[in-house]
C-alpha cells in the first residue's frame, strides 16, 4: 500500500510539473474534450467466489452513468445469498455450526476503450465497504432454521476486475469475467475470521440494460 501511495504522489507531482509547461496557453485543460455524450445503464450481476472457506453465490446490481461511451461512474452492491457455514465455539464451550451473512457496496469506476466493438473489454474498479454477521444456528431442535445473532464487523473493500462484453443490442450487453476482492479491517478474530476469508477471486456474469 505504501508503494501504491508513492505511485499516486509521483503521478500527482508529474501532473503539476506538466501543467506549468503550457506554452502560454491559458485555456483550461480537461480530461474529457469536445462534445460530451451521456448515457446510463442498470446491471444485474452474479458472482461465484470462495467466502470463508466455502463457495458462495453473490447477487447484486449496479447503476452507472456513462460518459462518451467509454467512461462509467456509479454505485453497486452485493449480498451473499448462500448460507455459508462456520464451525466455532459457542457461549457454553461447545463447537457449533454458525451461519455467515455478508454484503458490500460502494462507488464503481469503469473504462471500456473499445465499447463500439461487438466484443470488447471493460475494466471496473469498486471502492467501498461491507459488513459480516455471524449467527448461531440450532441444529438439534425442531427449530433448525432458528438463528441467533452473535457478532458483526465492518470491512473496507477494493475490487478491480476485467470483463469481456458482448453488445447484443444497442440497449443490451452481456458480460463475463473475473474480479479480485481486497478486504481489510475485519475484526472477528474470535471466530477465526480474517481479511483473507473475504478476499479472493470472483467469477462474474452480468446483464446490462441502458443507453451506452
Amino acid at each position: 500500500m505504501k508503494k501504491f501511495g508513492l505511485i499516486l504522489i509521483s503521478i500527482a507531482i508529474a501532473g503539476m510539473v506538466y501543467s506549468q509547461d503550457d506554452g502560454g496557453d491559458k485555456e483550461i485543460k480537461t480530461l474529457i474534450n469536445g462534445d460530451i455524450t451521456h448515457g446510463g445503464y442498470f446491471g444485474t450481476v452474479l458472482k461465484v467466489a470462495n467466502t470463508a472457506g466455502e463457495d458462495g453465490l453473490w447477487v447484486g446490481g449496479k447503476l452507472v452513468w456513462v460518459i462518451n461511451h467509454n467512461f462509467g461512474l456509479g454505485i453497486e452492491g452485493y449480498g451473499l445469498t448462500t448460507s455459508n457455514t462456520l464451525w466455532a465455539s459457542s457461549y457454553n464451550g461447545w463447537i457449533t455450526k454458525k451461519s455467515i451473512g455478508t454484503g458490500y457496496g460502494g462507488l464503481v469506476i469503469e473504462y471500456s476503450p473499445l465499447s463500439h466493438k461487438v466484443v470488447h473489454l471493460s475494466v471496473p474498479v469498486l471502492i467501498g465497504a461491507g459488513g459480516v454477521g455471524v449467527y448461531d444456528r440450532d441444529e438439534y431442535t425442531m427449530y433448525s432454521e432458528y438463528r441467533n445473532f452473535e457478532a458483526a464487523s465492518p470491512y473496507f473493500i477494493v475490487e478491480p476486475g476485467v470483463l469481456a462484453e458482448l453488445n447484443v443490442a444497442k440497449f443490451l450487453r452481456i458480460a463475463v469475467g473475473a474480479s479480485y476482492r481486497y478486504a481489510s479491517g475485519l475484526n472477528l478474530g474470535s471466530y477465526d475470521l480474517s481479511d483473507q476469508d473475504f478476499s479472493g477471486l470472483s467469477y462474474n456474469f452480468a446483464i446490462k440494460f441502458g443507453l451506452f
